[in-house]
């Protein structure tokens, strides 16, 4: 059942319609699941099925092409009228499915130039050559920034249901150090305790599953790793451990990053631990409606290079539906506008740093600077 009316949806078909009509494109096509599930409310766990949302100026809905297994969650989730989910069968999977979903992109575009999220993780190498090859279609050209655009502006309930997903990433991080206060523990047991909470939610807030990202844990000699697996090893005592998470309401998430100091933290963890919140701080106030993504890095890089501090990695990218959604990079080459109402992670990891560090928050786009949609204490946590 989806949470958006469909009289939303209708807004977001006309304002992907505008783009297109600017991008002089007629029809689009996206591989997305997040973008599938934005405009349609399709919503089904098969990330690794063949699936596309084609859109053409011409029709008042879009259409979903998709495996006939799966169409049923398409009739029971998306907007769409029945006629408007095309399945195919499992016959054509055996060759690849890709020749058999461009042929019908094919027949809808009749000759017309295609645009499609060519940027997108799940437009593949087998997409790309079905695509280019098939009849019908004149060119293939990279629509990503055309079927993101009505995503960027978040509306009130998108941010409401991004707050309330930080408050159930709060609790789950809450709980994990809780956990970790107890004493010795391993990685897989800290885990366990923080997928609980992510995965139920919080009373009358109640959560869409973890994924794709559902914990990252950095301990031990793996405390330099930006994206570290957890495993069945002990966390040490005497150390600290690296924590980011993310939780999910109707798929829109709150991400949050904290370190953990596990007893008296050392001189040099705590120096980089205050260096990092006053660059977070600086990175937060330059989170203003225009201003270029690389602001933020500027604003942030300026305070940890004056107190020593090397990071080399970026300081984020927008964040929504399915934890990131692309476009927007925080990072010195990137000088993409910041749109109001605009949210984005805000990452500030150390880990080319001697000492590795994390702090993260969810933050929307202001006129005024950056609002965190996420609240837990900047003080370093000591158990």
């Amino acid at each position: 059942m989806s949470h958006v009316t469909p009289n939303e949806y209708r807004q977001r078909l006309e304002s992907l319609k505008q783009a297109m009509r600017a991008a002089k494109l007629e029809i689009v096509a996206s591989v997305s699941d997040a973008v599938h599930y934005f405009y349609l409310g399709y919503n089904a766990n098969a990330p690794g099925s063949i699936k596309a949302m084609v859109v053409r100026l011409e029709d008042d809905e879009p259409r979903l092409i998709t495996r006939q297994m799966d169409a049923v969650s398409a009739w029971s989730t998306a907007y769409l009228r029945r006629e408007n989910v095309e399945a195919f069968d499992d016959s054509a999977i055996a060759g690849g499915a890709w020749p058999f979903v461009a042929r019908r992109i094919g027949e809808l575009a009749d000759g017309r130039d295609v645009g499609a999220d060519l940027g997108a993780s799940s437009f593949t190498a087998a997409a790309s050559s079905a695509l280019t090859q098939a009849e019908g279609i004149g060119a293939l050209v990279d629509a990503t920034a055309v079927l993101r655009a009505p995503r960027r502006r978040k509306t009130a309930q998108e941010l409401q249901w991004m707050r309330e997903a930080g408050q159930i990433a709060a609790s789950a991080l809450r709980e994990g150090i809780e956990r970790l206060a107890q004493g010795p523990t391993l990685e897989s047991e800290l885990a366990s305790v923080i997928l609980a909470r992510q995965a139920e939610g919080l009373p009358g807030l109640p959560a869409s599953p973890p994924l794709p990202i559902p914990l990252v844990i950095s301990a031990g000699p793996r405390l330099f790793e930006g994206h570290a697996r957890w495993t069945t090893d002990p966390i040490a005592t005497g150390s600290h451990v690296n924590l980011e998470l993310g939780a999910y309401r109707h798929r829109y998430c709150g991400a949050l990053a904290r370190t953990v100091s596990l007893g008296p933290p050392s001189p040099g963890l705590r120096k980089t631990w205050d260096s990092v919140v006053a660059a977070y701080q600086a990175a937060l106030a330059a989170a203003r409606t225009d201003a270029p993504c690389s602001a933020i890095h500027r604003a942030g890089m300026e305070v940890l290079d004056a107190r020593g501090v090397t990071k080399r990695s970026r300081f984020g990218y927008a964040i929504g539906i399915d934890w990131g959604e692309g476009g927007l990079s925080l990072q010195a080459e990137d000088a993409t506008l910041l749109a109001e109402d605009e949210t984005i992670h805000i990452v500030i990891g150390t880990w080319e740093h001697e000492v590795p560090v994390i702090f993260s928050e969810t933050v929307r786009v202001r006129a005024g600077g950056g609002e965190s949609l996420t609240d837990f204490p900047r003080e370093l946590i000591v158990v």
